[in-house]
């Protein structure tokens, strides 16, 4: 399983070690993006095309084995 999230930088420089390790243990892989916000709505479509470009590339490697 893979959890795919925006995160704020200095949210994830704070905790992200710490969250990484704790999903890593439960075997749960973490893909993160930067949280974008501006401009306001163009950035929001941004964050969902990341995460939609990124579950599509994994959905494909993980069909292919």
């Amino acid at each position: 399983m893979t959890v795919l999230s925006c995160e704020k930088k200095d949210k994830l420089l704070e905790k992200g070690d710490l969250i990484r390790t704790l999903l890593s243990d439960r075997g749960i892989k973490w893909e993160t993006f930067f949280f974008t916000s501006s401009p306001p709505i163009l950035s929001k479509m941004y964050d969902l095309w990341q995460l939609k470009s990124k579950a599509e590339k994994l959905h494909l490697q993980n069909n292919m084995t």
